[in-house]
């Protein structure tokens, strides 16, 4: 990660481990319960960029781009609601009026009870969003280290896709060999889209149109949606018991643009 008269520029690498690292964690957690789900994973780098004024510029190169302490890391995070809003990240305000996310009260919001009540009403609430498709996000014991607050910005996030899929149709969906259930399927042909695979893994991914956030904050990236597909079916558990961060990465740093078609379910969990 780079700056260049202001500019945040982005060399790939960094970034890419730190959202594999979080993917790569939630992934396995839920693996354990033998279901679908999405991790929608928010570039750290991204969330301190957009709460740092001038002023603070560079304390953000000192803290993060030098290895910085990491409660200094987080306490800059839960400084930046107000700037995150402003940016059009779409974080439902009145988590902030509730749990009242900033640096005074970093140690309030590690208490157990509180992690335990926010991810119940964080989970309730992304569940009546998504029409009940998505019945959990979050398990209290992946917010020890109180990065709950930063896996809130990222499951919130809200944008519209590049290319805007065809009208949904229903199809069975099977969540195990023995188990299926008719759920509603998005596609979407006749398109280049990044795509990578190895032994383990087919990856695709979805562009974001982020002409708006690029205008804004003078990007030179999109946002994307990475799809990880087992090779094997119903295989996602020993999928991920045979990769890493590195696996992954390889995968999101040689994906190259291929003519696909995507037909994807919607209420899969």
């Amino acid at each position: 990660m780079k700056f260049k008269g202001g500019e945040l520029l982005f060399d790939g690498r960094s970034n890419i481990l730190a959202e594999t690292e979080f993917s790569l964690r939630t992934l396995n957690h839920h693996a354990l319960y033998n279901e679908s789900m999405v991790v929608v994973p928010l570039f750290l780098a991204y969330v301190i960029f957009f709460g740092a004024p001038p002023s603070q510029e560079q304390l953000v190169k000192d803290t993060i781009w030098h290895r910085g302490n990491k409660d200094e890391i987080l306490k800059f995070i839960y400084d930046r609601p107000i700037a995150l809003n402003n940016a059009n990240i779409a974080v439902d305000s009145d988590y902030h009026r509730r749990y009242e996310f900033d640096g005074d009260t970093y140690r309030t919001v590690k208490n157990p009870t509180t992690v335990q009540t926010f991810v119940k009403e964080f989970n309730d609430d992304f569940s009546k969003q998504m029409g009940g498709r998505f019945n959990r996000m979050f398990e209290p014991d992946e917010f020890k280290d109180g990065s709950y607050y930063l896996g809130a910005f990222a499951a919130t996030f809200n944008a519209k896709w590049k290319h805007k899929f065809d009208e949904t149709f229903t199809g069975n969906f099977h969540s195990s060999k023995c188990s299926k259930r008719s759920v509603e399927f998005m596609s979407v042909s006749g398109r280049h889209m990044k795509y990578a695979e190895n032994a383990n893994f087919q990856m695709l991914s979805i562009p974001y149109d982020s002409q708006h956030y690029k205008q804004q904050l003078n990007w030179t990236t999109t946002l994307s949606m990475n799809i990880f597909i087992p090779k094997t079916r119903f295989g996602l558990k020993e999928a991920l018991n045979k990769t890493n961060v590195w696996a992954l990465e390889s995968l999101l740093t040689n994906a190259e643009d291929t003519y696909i078609e995507v037909i994807y379910p919607i209420n899969s969990s």
